[in-house]
């Protein structure tokens, strides 16, 4: 009777740490497959901007997705991506040192992203319009879009459009040269 009672009782505790290692291995795992996924990021190839018959128009840089803070770890699957979204525009600004010989980044450190938010499938990028004045001609906002559009589209599997909005509203363009009244589904230049 003892023997049997110690039986069922070790069981039950196998049971229990059974499950409870399984729940816990399942948000461990979720965690991980949000933060250990990489992003692409695009930077502009010098050499294209020397010569626009270079095939190769950007240069791609794998780096890791931001980790989330405590408070987003119950938030919704939108608002994980949009959170790594912002992560991700905000690495574009500076060019890794390994291959800033060959790249420059047209999102630089002048640009003022308000916010990004992802919301069934589109990624809606809000750029302040002063920072947009520092920015060149066509060709500047051409590879700008295009930067960040690649980017989040090769990013992040969640996203499937990207739209531009200035200072919270919808444009016609961010500067004149690039019609931005609908989403993108792929860059203007690639």
């Amino acid at each position: 009777m003892i023997r049997r009672n110690f039986r069922t009782l070790v069981s039950a505790v196998l049971i229990c740490a059974l499950v409870l290692f399984s729940a816990g291995c399942i948000k461990q795992e979720s965690d991980e497959s949000y933060s250990g996924k990489d992003l692409t990021l695009y930077y502009v190839n010098k050499a294209y901007l020397l010569d626009e018959s270079t095939k190769e128009v950007f240069v791609q840089y794998n780096a890791k997705r931001p980790s989330l803070p405590k408070e987003l770890e119950k938030a919704t699957d939108d608002e994980k991506v949009s959170y790594a979204a912002v992560g991700a525009l905000l690495l574009l600004k500076e060019v890794p040192a390994n291959i800033s010989d060959k790249a420059v980044s047209v999102v630089n450190k002048d640009v003022v992203i308000n916010n990004v938010t992802v919301k069934y499938g589109v990624a809606v990028v809000d750029i302040e319009r002063e920072s947009l004045e520092k920015l060149g001609g066509s060709m500047d906002e051409s590879l700008f879009v295009s930067q960040i559009v690649a980017t989040l589209l090769d990013s992040f599997e969640e996203v499937t459009s990207v739209q531009f909005m200035v200072d919270g509203k919808e444009v016609d363009s961010l500067m004149g040269h690039v019609d931005t009244s609908a989403p993108f589904v792929a860059p203007t230049i690639r």
